[in-house]
């Protein structure tokens, strides 16, 4: 068997997502943050020399993981949250 080496993320709703959530969509207000966790989202990338390079292609991408997450959810892009930076939490 051959073995293929790759880096991978687990993308977990935050708190701050579920807040946007609940405000966009009313029928969402039942959820709760373990029920948007249950079942996170693993996106697999190539394999990096170090982890500084690993989070530099993670930056390049993050917007595209990020609307693909919110498109997930919720499908109106025009009210979907401007600031989507790699480091919130």
């Amino acid at each position: 068997m051959e073995m293929i080496n790759r880096w991978a993320i687990v993308v977990k709703p935050a708190q701050r997502f579920l807040e946007w959530l609940h405000r966009m969509d009313p029928t969402s207000a039942q959820l709760t943050l373990d029920d948007l966790r249950r079942k996170p989202t693993i996106y697999l990338l190539p394999e990096w020399e170090t982890h500084e390079e690993a989070l530099e292609h993670l930056r390049e991408i993050s917007n595209e993981i990020f609307e693909e997450q919110l498109n997930g959810w919720y499908r109106v892009p025009s009210v979907w949250p401007d600031d989507r930076d790699l480091d919130l939490s």
